[in-house]
């Protein structure tokens, strides 16, 4: 097998390495017009974003109700129809379904802390019980002995 250094690769602009598995091809060989040489503390030019309107939202929101994982097929007409490109329709879904994911897990977790407290003040509840039956005796329901109720010291 051989192995190419890194510091033989091409860097790509945002600084990855590039792989040509094929080899250059014509169009590689001939100079590529540079465009304005950048300023060492000149950053690139961001992408703008693109906002999806509320008319849009409505349409992937009703389209989300019906099917959450749309195949590529359906996301390449929902986006024709939305004037969307099929990767926005394909972000626009996973960051939806991540949203409610999280969404259901902060109800979850709020349900578990209330079921939390609620068996923690019961719990109180026995134990301050249970303190005021310390080394009372009660009688055996199966046998109908007396028996003492001793509490260790660990437990309370």
């Amino acid at each position: 097998m051989n192995f190419i250094s890194e510091n033989k690769l091409p860097r790509t602009r945002n600084g990855s390495w590039q792989l040509d598995f094929e080899g250059p091809s014509s169009e590689q060989q001939q100079p590529q017009p540079q465009s304005q040489p950048q300023q060492p503390n000149q950053h690139p030019k961001k992408r703008s974003n693109h906002f999806i309107t509320q008319e849009q939202i409505r349409e992937l929101d009703a389209f989300f109700k019906f099917n959450d994982h749309p195949s590529e097929k359906e996301r390449k007409e929902l986006g024709n129809r939305l004037e969307l490109s099929p990767s926005q329709i394909k972000f626009w879904f996973q960051n939806k379904r991540t949203k409610l994911k999280a969404q259901s897990q902060k109800e979850e977790n709020q349900i578990l802390k209330a079921q939390h407290q609620k068996l923690r003040a019961e719990n109180e509840k026995l134990r301050t019980q249970m303190t005021c039956y310390k080394e009372i005796p009660h009688r055996c329901n199966s046998c109908g002995t007396c028996a003492t109720l001793v509490m260790s010291n660990e437990r309370q």
